[in-house]
């Protein structure tokens, strides 16, 4: 099938040729109501109408010719998407567990949903233009929403406690910021929960810490670790090294690499392979329980807690992986500085100090001197986590890796889906090899997963046709453009191919009164993209320079 200029194009295109269907772009394929009324309804009807409603989704139609063809751009109704959306948001606000309470620059309430009603047993309402202290029989002067004002700065993770005028005394844990717009402070609002709901779930996720725990099986092995690369082996050659011995390792990789994996396998690989791994990723788990996961609890640390041991008391003469460890509290990494210099522990709570003989394995997914720069790293943290450093290379610095690491992940899919897919089209596998994978080998696994789920059962190679049109769209849209150097033939599907991009730039221009931005926004294309294809159809827009 002929590709039209737009294919990826992110509204619908519909053309006709002598009043005869003969073109659909990829969006408007995938909404079958409208292509059902598209079948259905006459040429002449579609032409009459400049607004539709096609199972309760609403269009603007636009009409613009290309050569002697009518060709229809389907605009979904913004202003009725932004309603629902607000209405959306609305609902998900008031269904979440967390306060939220908002004032304007006036400190009139602007807003407040329902969770935050409940925790003050309150009922009021936006509308009812109240002042925010008129709500308090007694609140300190140095209230979060008061500072924020007075500083224009956030701040967080504030126990609060105060009476509302209804008598009812409340105590929390906030979070609050100021909203800027154009420069100026518009408004303030906070987050918070209920300090004893807080307390209640602390105690439970301490109770969920073997969930943690993650024993590699024999699979999680240096064999798993798929690469012919130099760059690649050069790293295994590393990090077996660093299996070999007991001190600990820092590896350092974009996201998606497989720094877990390699974590894996210096712990498969060592003498302490028969003991636990556990991997914690410290910027998933939240400041308030860092410690006690850490470190353990006893109880009546705190309220509701109850006996707990903590991740290195767990481990035993096993691993502990601590991923992403710069995202991790500075003050969290002092603590954690003084385990590993004096190899004990102390629950929270408790006086008693506990001895660890864990292995730690960390990693970063920056450069571990540009986070000791950025303040994001301790200087003596990172020396002591550092014995071994072992680097791992993006897929975009061992592109030949490519084909072995597809042939692997189709025997895991084929296995998975009982499916016999073991070829790649040339084409596409140049496609990938034009691609610089933001997302590492992660991305790649998750692209051939999406292809495989596309696939029929009796496909047997991977083509471009079963990339996910949001996948291939983003590789597209990294594309250099390049100028075709064969002239185009008259009439050709290239001429209506050309004459289609430009009729349809020109037009969404004029509607955005010539703001290139906007444009290429409109159009699902980079700002550079839409002035390469100025320059390409000579479009001017010199009296309309934005």
């Amino acid at each position: 099938m002929q590709h039209f200029a737009f294919e990826h194009f992110p509204e619908p295109i519909i053309v006709y040729l002598n009043d005869e269907f003969i073109y659909s772009n990829l969006i408007a394929e995938e909404d079958k109501g409208l292509l059902a009324y598209v079948h259905n309804t006459s040429v002449q009807r579609i032409k009459s109408e400049t607004r539709i409603t096609v199972k309760n989704t609403s269009y603007n139609i636009k009409t613009f010719k290309v050569e002697n063809m009518d060709a229809f751009l389907f605009q979904r109704d913004q202003e009725k998407e932004q309603n629902i959306k607000l209405k959306l948001y609305e609902e998900i606000m008031n269904n979440i567990n967390q306060g939220i309470f908002v004032t304007n620059k006036e400190d009139l309430v602007m807003y407040v949903n329902k969770t935050a009603l409940d925790i003050e047993a309150a009922d009021y309402s936006p509308d009812d233009l109240i002042e925010r202290n008129s709500l308090y029989s007694n609140q300190s002067p140095n209230a979060p929403h008061d500072y924020i004002f007075k500083t224009k700065k956030a701040l967080t993770n504030q126990k609060v406690e105060y009476q509302m005028s209804n008598g009812q005394q409340v105590s929390v844990i906030s979070d609050n910021y100021p909203f800027f717009y154009e420069g100026n402070l518009e408004a303030v609002y906070s987050i918070y929960q209920n300090y004893d709901v807080i307390s209640e779930n602390i105690a439970h996720q301490s109770h969920l810490l073997q969930n943690f725990v993650k024993h590699p099986s024999q699979t999680d092995s240096f064999q798993s670790l798929i690469g012919n690369n130099d760059k690649f082996l050069f790293t295994k050659k590393i990090a077996m090294k660093a299996a070999k011995n007991n001190s600990n390792v820092l590896l350092f990789g974009e996201t998606g690499t497989g720094k877990e994996l390699f974590a894996q396998a210096i712990h498969q690989a060592s003498e302490r392979a028969n003991e636990p791994f556990i991997a914690i990723n410290c910027a998933a788990i939240p400041e308030t329980l860092m410690e006690s996961i850490f470190f353990g609890a006893t109880k009546g640390a705190y309220t509701g807690a109850v006996d707990s041991i903590g991740i290195f008391e767990e481990a035993k003469n096993g691993t502990v992986f601590l991923d992403e460890i710069n995202s991790m509290n500075i003050i969290l990494q002092a603590k954690l500085l003084r385990v590993l210099q004096e190899k004990t522990i102390r629950k929270l709570g408790s006086n008693q100090t506990i001895d660890i003989n864990c292995r730690i394995i960390s990693s970063t997914n920056k450069d571990p001197l540009a986070c000791i720069e950025n303040n994001e790293l301790r200087d003596d943290l990172y020396y002591r986590l550092s014995s071994f450093v072992v680097e791992i290379p993006s897929l975009k610095d061992r592109k030949n890796d490519i084909p072995l690491l597809i042939k692997h992940f189709q025997e895991v899919f084929n296995h998975k889906f009982s499916y016999y897919i073991n070829d790649i089209s040339p084409e596409f596998l140049e496609l990938l090899k034009n691609y610089d994978f933001p997302g590492n080998v992660r991305e790649l696994r998750h692209m051939i997963e999406a292809m495989f789920i596309s696939a029929d059962f009796d496909t047997n190679t991977l083509t471009r046709d079963l990339l996910p049109s949001y996948i291939y769209k983003k590789m597209s849209d990294l594309e250099s453009p390049i100028e075709d150097s064969k002239p185009l033939t008259t009439n050709s599907i290239s001429d209506i191919n050309k004459n289609l991009e430009k009729n349809l730039i020109t037009m969404l221009l004029k509607e955005n009164n010539y703001h290139i931005t906007n444009t290429a926004t409109q159009l699902g294309i980079s700002r550079q993209s839409l002035q390469y294809r100025l320059k390409k159809y000579e479009i001017n827009t010199k009296k309309h320079p934005v």
